[in-house]
């Protein structure tokens, strides 16, 4: 499966996410961290899409970040998106004004070490 979680931390998931990347298949993830007991407030999201190849369309992302309101409701307030080639990290960029939208922080990262200290600094989580 080209998408799966982790928790890496109390308060922190590992989102690995490779290939070509379906809404089904981020629906699912959304599915299982929405049911997830271990989310609690403060819980921030890192996904590595380092691998990935191909993303959801644009009216698709679009779902996606409305779907992501449970999750803010629950207490996760931002996601690090670390990518490595520049349509991804394009893709995660136009994704991060869909989600503050509706009040989640998405901050897309070319960097794994920047991507994890602006998910673990208290400016990110403000």
């Amino acid at each position: 499966m080209p998408v799966a979680f982790a928790f890496n931390a109390p308060l922190e998931i590992f989102v690995i996410a490779e290939g070509d990347v379906t809404f089904a298949e981020v629906a699912v993830l959304l599915d299982e961290l929405i049911d997830d007991p271990r989310i609690q407030p403060g819980t921030g999201i890192l996904v590595d899409s380092r691998k990935v190849e191909g993303a959801p369309s644009t009216p698709e992302l679009r779902l996606i970040a409305r779907d992501l309101a449970p999750l803010r409701d629950r207490g996760v307030n931002r996601i690090a998106v670390c990518a490595d080639s520049m349509f991804v990290y394009g893709i995660a960029r136009m994704f991060a004004v869909f989600a503050e939208l509706i009040g989640i922080h998405v901050a897309a990262f070319r960097d794994m070490d920047a991507a994890k200290l602006w998910l673990s600094s208290s400016e990110a989580a403000a």
